[in-house]
């Protein structure tokens, strides 16, 4: 998972805590739960997930790497481990009216495409969901 403001990394979850590996991941009734904790966001954000194609196990051991976006937010690189943008969304912080923000399916670009539901079969209640608590003002 990856957070940018204006294509700037704000957030790198290979980097804080390395990949998550799904295999081993703690799975809740379909949920993967990734915590990111304390990100200050305001304004136009992103939010990438990607896939690493090889060499997971080899940037496990190396946490702290970071990670280079590349091809406009298509693909990222950590060293010679390369990934592919699995989904993401963008969105402005000023529309943000709740604690928990949801994006189904359809407004999750990069899933409701019929070529990456072969790839990745997304299922038909896919969401997700951001929790986002507010600072204080």
């Amino acid at each position: 998972v990856v957070i940018e403001r204006h294509s700037v990394v704000l957030y790198d979850h290979c980097k804080a805590h390395g990949p998550v590996l799904t295999a081993n991941a703690a799975h809740n009734h379909n949920v993967l739960d990734i915590d990111v904790g304390t990100v200050l966001l305001d304004g136009d954000i992103s939010v990438r997930v990607f896939v690493l194609k090889t060499g997971a196990e080899q940037l496990q051991l190396r946490k702290g790497a970071s990670g280079k976006v590349i091809q406009a937010g298509r693909g990222i690189k950590y060293g010679s481990v390369k990934g592919k943008v699995l989904c993401f969304v963008s969105f402005h912080t000023a529309f943000l009216d709740e604690n928990s923000t949801l994006f189904k399916r359809q407004f999750v670009d990069g899933c409701h495409k019929p070529e990456h539901l072969q790839d990745h079969a997304f299922p038909p209640d896919f969401a997700l969901e951001l929790d986002i608590t507010r600072r204080p003002t």
